[in-house]
């Protein structure tokens, strides 16, 4: 289940559905494995929305956030606009519903370091990062060092060590 891209001098005369998006293909041919469609190898996925609806992770008890345009079309009926609306929602008798989610800290790009704060202070659009090492290594390629000692606890250094000359 999935789409594939062709130039339109390589169509045959008996393909008529013809997208202009990869998202648009799977939307319409495979609404209910939208994801795995998007992410079919060497198709460059499909284009996020940047907007996220949550949803509930029944095995865990706990709602999850997906990008709306990954949304499967079964998945629409227990879909949320707020992570608090999902948790009321579908588990509202157990009270720990991403409590401890939304306290954990992420990190996000701040001029010349990451800062860290609760999960639940990010806007739902603010790109963060699961780890100190994450936003560095992302956002800060050319001075990671700089980047984790700036930071609260530093990075994880790990690896093999090896040495270039000092200037």
């Amino acid at each position: 289940m999935e789409c594939e891209s062709k130039l339109l001098s390589e169509f045959e005369g008996w393909e008529p559905e013809i997208y202009d998006t990869l998202h648009a293909c799977c939307k319409d041919r495979f609404p209910n494995s939208i994801t795995s469609c998007c992410e079919a190898p060497d198709e460059g996925g499909c284009d996020l929305s940047g907007i996220v609806g949550y949803l509930p992770d029944w095995a865990n008890g706990h709602c999850y956030e997906k990008d709306t345009n990954l949304i499967e079309e079964w998945e629409w009926r227990w879909s949320h606009e707020t992570l608090e609306s999902c948790c009321d929602r579908y588990f509202a008798l157990s009270g720990e519903c991403n409590r401890r989610q939304l306290m954990s800290l992420k990190f996000y790009a701040v001029d010349d370091h990451c800062g860290s704060k609760a999960m639940s202070e990010f806007r739902a659009l603010e790109e963060r990062f699961d780890s100190l090492d994450d936003c560095c290594r992302i956002k800060f390629p050319l001075s990671v060092s700089d980047c984790c000692d700036a930071g609260e606890d530093g990075c994880l250094r790990s690896g093999h060590l090896k040495f270039i000359p000092k200037n």
